[in-house]
């Protein structure tokens, strides 16, 4: 199993705790996202864009696993898509990496089954997840997913750019979260990984 505490401690040492000043006549071309081709700016993901370098300088590094994410981004391609994720926010201890995949695959079995849920934010969120055109910041999981930590749902965008390999090849990723609103979150770009990590990444899943 992966050190998330490791994991994170070392990504700090690349790009700094929050807030950081970031160098983005440097670094601006490895950290900035490509901008969709559709209409954002009228879409409920705006607030990623208009918050991405203030994530970057204020988000605090964490890990987030993946929920939902377009199809595209599971094969080599062009297209920069968004996904759903499960993020650590929880400040008493490291991401828990299986907690948070089991969360994710509750959430999951939402979106097809939503008349399941205990309770109407259990129900809205299978909806939620089923609609696929409408983004969240920071909403909480249901308790029993994630127990006494505070672990949220977010939406995110995928620069493939940022990814190793070029496409999602695994369900976690490195994150900077924002804690206040509207808890935009952004994958860590590849450039900033450990290499230790990347590899991980990159290895071949066992079947």
């Amino acid at each position: 199993m992966l050190d998330t505490g490791r994991i994170i401690f070392d990504i700090e040492q690349r790009i700094g705790k929050e807030p950081r000043t970031i160098d983005w006549a440097h670094y601006g071309s490895i950290i900035d996202c490509q901008l969709p081709t559709w209409d954002w700016e009228n879409d409920s993901i705006r607030p990623i864009f208009d918050n991405w370098r203030r994530v970057f300088e204020h988000g605090f590094v964490t890990m987030a696993h993946i929920v939902q994410a377009n199809s595209l981004l599971f094969e080599f391609g062009e297209d920069n898509c968004p996904g759903a994720t499960t993020v650590w926010y929880d400040q008493r201890s490291h991401p828990d990496l299986i907690l948070m995949r089991n969360a994710s695959r509750a959430m999951f079995d939402l979106k097809s089954a939503p008349h399941l849920g205990q309770d109407e934010w259990e129900r809205n969120l299978g909806h939620h997840l089923a609609d696929e055109h409408q983004s969240a910041f920071g909403w909480a999981v249901p308790q029993r997913f994630r127990g006494h930590y505070d672990v949220r749902f977010s939406s995110v965008y995928f620069d493939r750019r940022h990814i190793p390999g070029g496409k999602l090849i695994r369900s976690w990723f490195p994150c900077v979260a924002l804690r206040d609103q509207p808890n935009v979150v952004a994958m860590v770009p590849r450039d900033f990984w450990p290499p230790e990590l990347a590899a991980h990444w990159m290895r071949p899943r066992m079947r």
